[in-house]
């Protein structure tokens, strides 16, 4: 990770003062606990060579081939000597019959030994048999027939295995009273063994018919077992990497215990970060918020317009709207108080869905009657545009029962820079006012700066910018609280040219938006980025509606492809963030294996989405100069920023403060633990 000289931080020996480590939240013992309840170890680094062990599949496997090798074993083995045994059966009772029947016969032939040797002959080479003796009293062998010849077709090793011995039949011979000898008769055991070493082929056969359907259905349960294994082990990897997910409880209790445990943490994390964040929205909106109408009040009015100036001082003109409603006073006596409350909330409702998808805009309530459309991104054409959607939307409150007047409110306009007093800027809205109401119109503006005239205007400088490779950025460093250069963030701008100013990144986005082009300018943002990128880790800024462009996430991921690892961060506004949820998400996936890292900048407007992050494992969380401006006399903003510390330490991640034009400022944000800052009290721009 490239890192710039500590010397471009400025100051750092205020701010390492003060600096502090950031500590390890109580998430990652409850991470550790998780991981270990399921069994599955999380990733880490070797501490050296360690020994082999199988996982819980492997042995899984290795048990059930075990058991299929012995159960067949055991079958085969079962078989085989009961068939022998049944075999060796036949072949003695067979012996024993042929044995009796000779002895009759050659008894009947007063046991001749010419005639027995006959019978004996004819026995032996009509049936089966591997030896007949006649023995006489003395054990003398009187006729003998032996057959020693051994049945080729079997091997000599299965006879070895099992042998078939069956015992010889016998059977006494008598001459008249006396006793003439023995015959003893052996059946031929040939046979048998090839109808052993057959019957074994059978049996081995339907075993492993039998063995594969086992192995199929144990694949199969194996199989299930292993996803449900995969999906715990993935949740705790998860965890692991500050995504906090949930998990449908699987069917094996062994596994429904681990994963019912880890989802109880992340709902409980999930249910304190949302209580959280609706804590710190109350804290904000009492303070910032006008308690009528829940529009920003001028306070917040002036640090978004000083922030937009210390951001970007060369900045291109934005435009400002002044509404008063006409004769506040008469209507309170004629319609009371209520009504004119339900009258001044409606307008403020319409008033804060005209700035809702504008970046950067505010709506705000100024004092009893004046408001206000706060717009550093508008030119001329867009801002009249509002104005005339506003007073349409104004002349049907007569017909909604709001007022009793046709003459419900006036507009006055007028352009402002950056370097231009808020006081000043307010004078011209209100002359221009002025000037409307005077003149029986409805909205009237004081012009001073344009960029461009019209969106179809914009549309071509955009265009033009793009293809022309006009677009450049701005690098700012930003440090921790000890001096030393984490990265450096890029801001977009358009150089001024022989035709037109210079155009600061928020005017160009918010007329990209507009236009549904942001995913130009936003992929040759990341194109210069990357650029710089191999040299040093390096932050860009990317627009919400940019993500779910067609081909935009195709053509991010070439753009960063050959970047070295952990060298780029991409920052998502959260400007329409949560419309484009899915689309965010793949980028977190995506970036991952590339160990880039994803942050999120958060104004404070929607500090619900804060909750949600930790479903996506954000690298680190940026703070918009709205809230940390004068925060070192300012309780109230230290309290926000200590409730957001306290969410971001439970994600495990960690907060960046941008914007940052006030030593003192940067002292108290140190102070209470913000792990890196950026602006003109941080460091100088860089080309």
């Amino acid at each position: 990770m490239g890192r710039q000289p500590e010397q471009q931080c400025r100051p750092p020996h205020p701010l390492a003062a003060v600096a502090r480590p950031h500590e390890k939240g109580w998430i990652e013992p409850m991470i550790d606990s998780a991981t270990a309840a399921s069994g599955t170890p999380l990733p880490q680094a070797a501490a050296g060579p360690a020994r082999r062990t199988l996982s819980l599949i492997q042995r899984l496997w290795l048990l059930l081939v075990m058991i299929v090798v012995l159960a067949t074993g055991a079958a085969l083995a079962t078989n085989l000597l009961g068939a022998r045994a049944y075999l060796e059966q036949q072949l003695e009772a067979q012996g024993t019959e042929t044995a009796n029947a000779l002895a009759l016969m050659i008894t009947q032939a007063e046991a001749d030994q010419a005639a027995a040797e006959t019978l004996i002959n004819a026995s032996f080479d009509l049936g089966h048999f591997s030896r007949i003796v006649w023995r006489d009293n003395q054990g003398r062998v009187l006729v003998q027939r032996e057959n020693r010849d051994i049945a080729q077709s079997v091997p000599a090793w299965f006879r070895q295995l099992l042998p078939i011995r069956p015992r010889s039949g016998e059977a006494s011979l008598t001459r008249g009273w006396q006793q003439a000898g023995v015959l003893q008769v052996t059946s031929d055991a040939g046979y048998a063994y090839l109808s052993l070493w057959q019957s074994a082929w059978q049996t081995l056969f339907a075993l492993f018919g039998v063995v594969a359907v086992a192995g199929l259905l144990g694949s199969l349960d194996i199989r299930r077992i292993r996803r449900q294994l995969d999906s715990v082990v993935g949740q705790a990897r998860a965890l692991g990497e500050r995504r906090f997910v949930r998990l449908p409880v699987p069917a094996i209790p062994e596994l429904a215990r681990v994963t019912a445990s880890m989802n109880q943490m992340v709902e409980r994390l999930q249910a304190f970060l949302v209580q959280q964040a609706e804590e710190l929205s109350a804290l904000k909106r009492d303070q910032d918020r006008d308690p009528a109408t829940g529009l920003v009040n001028r306070t917040l009015l002036e640090r978004a317009h000083h922030a937009q100036a210390q951001a970007d001082a060369q900045g291109s003109a934005g435009q400002l709207l002044l509404v008063r409603v006409t004769d506040l006073a008469a209507l309170n006596g004629r319609l009371g108080a209520p009504a004119v409350d339900r009258l001044l909330g409606r307008l403020a409702d319409d008033l804060a869905t005209l700035a809702r998808p504008l970046k950067g805009a505010l709506a705000v309530r100024l004092r009893g009657a004046d408001f206000a459309l706060y717009g550093p991104a508008l030119d001329t054409a867009a801002a009249d545009a509002l104005a005339a959607q506003l007073l349409e939307q104004l002349s049907a409150y007569p017909q909604m029962g709001l007022t009793d007047q046709a003459d419900v409110a006036h507009v006055g306009a007028t352009s402002f820079s950056p370097q231009d007093r808020l006081a000043d800027m307010l004078a011209r809205a209100d002359l221009a006012l002025s000037e409307a109401a005077a003149g029986h119109r409805q909205r009237a503006r004081h012009e001073q700066h344009a960029v461009a005239a019209s969106q179809q205007d914009w549309r071509t400088l955009i265009d033009a910018a793009c293809t022309g490779d006009r677009l450049a950025l701005q690098y700012y460093p930003v440090c921790q609280a000890d001096g030393q250069t984490l990265w450096l963030e890029g801001m977009l701008y358009l150089p001024a040219d022989g035709k037109t100013p210079r155009v600061n990144a928020l005017q160009l986005v918010s007329q990209a938006l507009q236009l549904r082009i942001t995913d130009r300018i936003d992929l040759a943002a990341v194109r210069l980025a990357a650029v710089k990128a191999r040299q040093t880790r390096t932050a860009v800024n990317l627009t919400a509606a940019s993500l779910a462009a067609p081909g935009f996430a195709e053509a991010l991921a070439q753009a960063v492809s050959d970047v070295p690892a952990g060298r780029l961060n991409l920052e998502v506004n959260e400007l329409m963030l949560g419309e484009h949820w899915e689309a965010f998400c793949a980028l977190c996936r995506h970036m991952k294996p590339l160990q880039h890292g994803v942050a999120v900048e958060i104004s404070g407007n929607d500090l619900g989405l804060v909750a949600r992050l930790g479903e996506v494992g954000l690298d680190y969380l940026v703070l918009e100069p709205l809230l940390t401006r004068d925060i070192h006399r300012d309780s109230g903003r230290q309290a926000v920023v200590r409730g957001l510390l306290q969410m971001a330490n439970l994600l495990g991640v960690r907060l960046i403060a941008k914007g940052i034009s006030d030593t003192e400022d940067a002292k108290a944000l140190a102070a209470l633990g913000i792990w890196g800052m950026t602006g003109s009290a941080i460091g100088t721009a860089q080309p």
